[in-house]
């Protein structure tokens, strides 16, 4: 499941402002040691991938703003597929 998410904090001339990113959210495996490949999709189109990822490290596999703005607006379809 894919989840609207808070990210770091930036500034720029206007003062800080939060970064809005897309998370991965899931259940893991209890017990066992997976590496996930997380594939994000926006309309139907593939934006990125993150692959060999840790449970534990899951939020390095963020959709960040750097990966669509500017090529997608808002009303979009994100998904995502582990």
């Amino acid at each position: 499941m894919a989840e609207l998410a808070e990210g770091i904090i930036l500034s720029d001339r206007f003062g800080p402002r939060l970064e809005t990113v897309f998370r991965c959210y899931f259940t893991d495996v209890d017990g066992q040691a997976y590496s996930y490949d997380v594939y994000w999709y926006i309309n139907d189109q593939s934006v990125v991938t993150h692959e060999r990822i840790a449970y534990s490290n899951i939020n390095e596999s963020l959709l960040r703003p750097a990966h669509w703005v500017g090529r997608y607006q808002m009303n979009m379809v994100v998904r995502i597929c582990i």
